[in-house]
């Protein structure tokens, strides 16, 4: 940044030590979320002048002290081919008694200010107020900047129960901001403004063009990478599919309580009412899958879910009274459903459905047959990790593919080439719940109502993304010999890898494997 002295830094953050801290992401996790068609993001530091600093409390508003802002201001630089294409800052801003650590990833406006890409709390301390880091609340401030104000309760709406949290990260947000615009935009090193409309990528001998977009839904990020005839059919398509998976979103989120989900769990222990054919249709499908399973997939889990994310909120394990309570209006036998008649309901009071082990799957189904439906065949769907592959690229056999190794990222577990097919991986390296000081599967058993055991990983691919994403969840549960067992009854490609490191896949799976060549090209 050649206007200033900036000095290159190691990328290490430091979490103020509370006793029950819940760090949801790490810095590098975030980072690589926000920005990720980067191929280097560095940690830098900037030195502020007094009229630097100046400039920033001018960009925040409301008489913001200069004193209250840092001579030295540290933050990250994502670069594709040498040039810069976003900035952001890790920051910790006061809770109620403990800080909070939100990531505040910008870019390029098309006037060159700076916008919002996107905002992550990374590490909660405290057992009230964290609802700040739902999805729904932080992409609020996707798309805004500075002259869009950032106002807590105004421009970014208050959270009940929440109130200093929202305010207290809504503040940090546009301080950062601030900070951003005036030490990371000097003109020598000015970021490259987004490109709003898919670009295309020729490769030589190729009908098609390639385009690429990606947008923040369900709480993750969906990435559709396809092959088009023209800007305009690509446009069409990747719109329809993403359009659907938010028609979804609304339908079946448990986050939203106006959702059909959420309004059906709220009367639970009535008769049964009318419902839409989506959830008619995801219920059926769920039924299903979960008598393949013996129960071990289980769509109407909510009060077990919702029980352990309790826990980690506050710290301790549940009791076997609140376990057994919550297992007594669990499980399928509690969905009231007469698809004919277009009905559904749930026969307990304090029953609820949670699609979360099935919904990304069923949603990316959904959004392949609106690509489809708009012409374009040619695609690769990647939804928060779990991918959906359509007809191959132009010239190829299908889409070469890794599955992850959770214990380290020296080498995948596996390579494969799919086509027509979607692979799911339930894994508890990234989002294993911290209980007690200790970190244990996020995936809970039906059959006990406790987290999994004896599993670190499990890989399914099926036809169909919501079969892959249900019995990877399904057989994580069960474990390696039982789970290889339902694997081979349902047809579906299976990868297990077992908490003492034993790695064991079916033959068809192994039937995916690219060839040595295939395999060192990627």
């Amino acid at each position: 940044m050649s206007a200033r002295a900036v000095l290159v830094a190691a990328a290490v953050v430091a979490f103020s030590g509370a006793v029950h801290a819940e760090v949801y992401l790490q810095v590098d996790e975030a980072l690589r979320l926000a920005y990720p068609d980067a191929d280097e993001i560095r940690k830098e530091r900037a030195i502020l002048t007094k009229t630097d600093r100046e400039q920033v409390a001018d960009l925040i508003g409301g008489s913001f002290p200069v004193e209250a802002l840092p001579r030295i201001f540290s933050f990250h630089v994502a670069r594709r081919s040498g040039r810069p294409i976003g900035v952001a800052v890790v920051d910790d801003v006061p809770g109620k008694s403990q800080p909070i650590t939100f990531m505040l990833a910008a870019r390029a406006a098309a006037d060159g200010t700076l916008e919002i890409a996107r905002i992550e709390i990374l590490a909660y301390r405290e057992s009230h107020g964290w609802e700040v880091r739902r999805p729904e609340w932080c992409g609020l401030f996707q798309g805004k900047r500075l002259v869009d104000q950032i106002r807590h309760d105004r421009d970014i709406r208050n959270i009940a129960g929440a109130t200093i949290s929202c305010r207290s990260v809504t503040v940090g947000v546009r301080r950062g901001l601030a900070l951003l615009q005036i030490a990371a935009l000097d003109p020598e090193s000015r970021l490259q403004p987004p490109v709003r409309e898919p670009q295309a990528q020729m490769q030589e001998g190729d009908a098609d063009q390639r385009f690429d977009r990606e947008q923040l839904v369900m709480g993750t990020t969906l990435r559709i990478c396809c092959f088009a005839a023209s800007s305009e059919s690509a446009q069409r398509a990747m719109e329809a599919a993403f359009a659907e998976v938010r028609r979804l979103d609304a339908l079946l989120s448990t986050y939203s309580e106006s959702s059909e989900v959420s309004r059906l769990n709220r009367v639970a222990g009535s008769t049964a009412g009318p419902a839409s054919a989506g959830l008619v249709e995801l219920l059926a499908r769920s039924l299903e899958l979960s008598r393949a399973t013996a129960g071990a997939f289980d769509p109407a889990m909510g009060p077990l879910v919702q029980l352990w994310r309790q826990a980690e909120r506050k710290g301790a394990a549940p009791g076997e009274a609140a376990i057994s309570a919550a297992r007594a209006v669990c499980g399928s036998a509690q969905i009231d459903m007469d698809a004919a008649a277009g009905r559904a309901g749930l026969r307990s009071a304090g029953a609820a459905l949670d699609f979360g082990a099935i919904g990304k799957g069923h949603a990316l189904d959904r959004a392949a047959d609106a690509m489809r439906t708009h012409g374009v065949t040619r695609a690769l769907l990647d939804f928060g990790g779990q991918l959906l592959a359509l007809d191959p690229p132009p010239g190829q056999a299908g889409w070469l593919i890794e599955v992850r190794d959770p214990r380290s990222d020296a080498a995948p577990l596996a390579r494969l080439r799919l086509a027509r097919a979607s692979i799911a991986t339930t894994a508890d390296d990234q989002r294993g719940l911290m209980i007690e000081g200790r970190r244990i599967s996020h995936v809970v058993d039906p059959r006990s109502g406790r987290p999994a055991e004896g599993t670190l990983s499990v890989s399914v691919v099926a036809d169909s993304a919501a079969t892959a994403d249900a019995l990877s969840t399904a057989i994580f549960v069960l474990g390696c010999e039982a789970g290889m067992a339902i694997a081979k009854e349902q047809g579906v490609g299976a990868l297990v890898l077992t908490a003492e490191g034993e790695v064991t896949q079916n033959q068809a799976l192994a039937r995916l494997t690219p060839s040595s060549a295939e395999g060192r090209k990627r």
